[in-house]
């Protein structure tokens, strides 16, 4: 079969097998394609559109893909998007949105989406975003939300997020975070929180999280931690952000 769409120098056509788990049009200039032409590809378990300069898309048709398991948009031009198609896709375990103009997004269709991983949203223009629907994601392990514009976020969602390994908040507008919800997530292994607003945060939290690993933090940032006897009780994380500051001399 073929796949027709628009780039940015005129109509192209790409010729698959009906029976393609993998479908990559990357960094070909598609400034417009209807996905109604692959939504009979039953069998499609990867769809990558990145590195385009799509505005806009309809994720309709993918609704009869029922074995999708990644989805990539990254590095378009997308100014908003409804994610609303994907909300009985429990085979995706990928999403990638990043560089892009979205400055807003509901993610209330995810909460569907048993068996997410992955949500990558860094590099747009997100002012907020409720994290709610992520509450039922027992899988996920990374959520990247960092080169945004959000001043304020709410993580007790993420309390019921057992699986998560990484959260990267950095180079946002962020003067306080409560990271007590947090300290459900014993996996955690890496937080980023630099390049922010944040005068002062409170990890006490985080000494549950046993495999923390990285935590990073402005030198400015004054932080509160747990009480311990010996240093090397704090999960490695931890040690490594004091060890650093008495380095510098700022502790």
């Amino acid at each position: 079969m073929k796949i027709e769409f628009e780039t940015r120098d005129g109509p192209r056509t790409k010729s698959i097998s009906d029976d393609t788990l993998l479908l990559t049009l990357a960094g070909m200039h598609i400034i417009s394609i209807d996905l109604s032409q692959i939504s009979k590809l039953k069998h499609m378990k990867v769809l990558r559109l990145q590195q385009n300069e799509l505005e806009q898309i309809d994720l309709r048709p993918l609704r009869s893909i029922r074995h999708l398991q990644e989805l990539n948009l990254e590095d378009n031009a997308l100014t908003e998007i409804d994610l609303s198609p994907l909300k009985k896709m429990k085979s995706l375990t990928t999403l990638t949105l990043g560089r892009n103009n979205l400055r807003s997004i509901d993610l209330t269709a995810l909460s569907g989406c048993s068996n997410l991983q992955y949500l990558q949203l860094t590099r747009n223009q997100i002012a907020e975003i409720d994290l709610k629907p992520l509450s039922s994601l027992k899988h996920l392990t990374h959520i990247l939300l960092s080169e945004n514009r959000l001043s304020d976020i709410d993580l007790s969602p993420l309390v019921s997020c057992t699986s998560l390994v990484h959260l990267s908040l950095h180079m946002n507008k962020l003067s306080a975070v409560d990271l007590s919800p947090l300290a459900s997530c014993r996996n955690l292994a890496a937080i980023s929180l630099i390049f922010n607003d944040i005068s002062h945060l409170d990890l006490r939290p985080l000494k549950a999280c046993s495999r923390l690993d990285s935590i990073l933090l402005d030198d400015t940032v004054q932080f509160d931690l747990p009480e311990v006897e010996d240093i090397n009780d704090l999960p490695v994380g931890m040690r490594r952000l004091v060890w650093s500051r008495q380095r510098k001399g700022l502790m």
